[in-house]
Formats: C-alpha cells, sequence, structure tokens
C-alpha cells in the first residue's frame, strides 16, 4: 500500500514579512509571560498562509491534485497583501489559534481559494464548512489558564502591521510533524500569471 502523505497548499511569504511576524510574536510573548497562560508559540520560518489543507494523499492522489491545478496558477495574476490584525479562533473566551490577518488583499485570496477548492471539488475533496481566512498562524493555545489576561496583552497589538508582500504564486508543501514542529517539504510550485509581455 502507498504510503500516505500530509500536505497542504499555500501562499509563501516574504522573509520580511516572517521577520516582522516574528518580532510581533516576540512582543506578544514578552507581554504573555506575565500572565498565566502558556500558548505553544510557532517556528517563524514556517510562516505562510494556508489555501487548503489536504490531508493524508496518495502518491497517486498527489499526482492529480497537481494535474488538475497545473494551468490555474498561470490565470490568476500576482496580488498585494498586507499583513496586518490580530484575532484568534474560534473566539476570544476560548481561543485555541492566535493569528495575525489579512488587511489587504482579503478579496484576492478569496478568490484563489474559490478556484483552488473548485478544481478539487471533482477529484473528491470536502471544502470546509467555515468560511476561508486566511492567515498566519503565531501560537495555539492548549489550556485557557490565564487567557483573559493573554486577551488583554493581544488586543493591546491587534493594529500591529507586519508589512506587505505580493503572492506571487502556489506551492504544495509536505508536512512530516516532529515532537519539536512540523518540517516542511517543497512537493510542487506554480507562480502566479506574469502580466502580458504586449
Amino acid at each position: 500500500m502507498s504510503e500516505a502523505i500530509r500536505c497542504f497548499l499555500a501562499v509563501e511569504v516574504s522573509e520580511s514579512v516572517r521577520a516582522a511576524a516574528a518580532r510581533l510574536a516576540d512582543n506578544l510573548r514578552k507581554g504573555i509571560q506575565f500572565t498565566k497562560a502558556h500558548p505553544a508559540w510557532v517556528k517563524m520560518e514556517n510562516q505562510h498562509f494556508t489555501v487548503v489543507f489536504l490531508g493524508n494523499q496518495t502518491p497517486a492522489q498527489i499526482e492529480h491534485i497537481q494535474s488538475a491545478l497545473s494551468d490555474l496558477p498561470q490565470r490568476i495574476a500576482p496580488f498585494a497583501v498586507e499583513v496586518a490584525g490580530l484575532g484568534v479562533f474560534p473566539n476570544e473566551r476560548s481561543p485555541r489559534v492566535l493569528w495575525v490577518g489579512v488587511r489587504r488583499g482579503r478579496e484576492a485570496f478569496g478568490a484563489l481559494y474559490e478556484q483552488v477548492t473548485g478544481r478539487l471539488v471533482p477529484l473528491g475533496f470536502q471544502p470546509e464548512s467555515r468560511p476561508f481566512h486566511p492567515h498566519l498562524t503565531l501560537a495555539r493555545i492548549k489550556s485557557f489558564r490565564g487567557i483573559a489576561e493573554m486577551m488583554d496583552v493581544v488586543r493591546s497589538h491587534k493594529e500591529y502591521s507586519c508589512g506587505s508582500f505580493t503572492a506571487s504564486g502556489l506551492t504544495l508543501f509536505r508536512s512530516q510533524l516532529h515532537p519539536d514542529g512540523a518540517i516542511y517539504t517543497v512537493l510542487a510550485q506554480w507562480p502566479f500569471g506574469a502580466p502580458s509581455a504586449h
């Protein structure tokens, strides 16, 4: 039987945005350390915008996914994204994920998600029932201890901007889970279509 490969489709971010997200996480960590909350911080070098989490796929299924998406990114123009605004999933009373979102480029991300899922549904992919919400995960919250104090720190950084970058392509990543964090390997990359030369 073929080995299952855990994978997802994502838009990669620039080094400057990644560095700004690391500074934001550092500032939050410094404030939150004085509360009783202990979020698990995500490695900053792994930051990306997940478009679709595909879960476990066989090599044959991955080939079908690559084939289904092969011409799509050429039809999508690169788009500007401003990474800004802190929030939590699912809500502030019982947060599980702390994230920084998108202030500019949300509609373009939404259109990308719709087009990608439109290609995957015929392969049997089930889109999530929740609306698509582009974000970079900063931390995961395992316990609600000290959550009110933690949320005060989060709110004090709510409008923080990590700057802007140009979303220039779609990447298929393999995700291998390890005790000290996930390791991501690029399986395929599709640049978004360049503006026509004429």
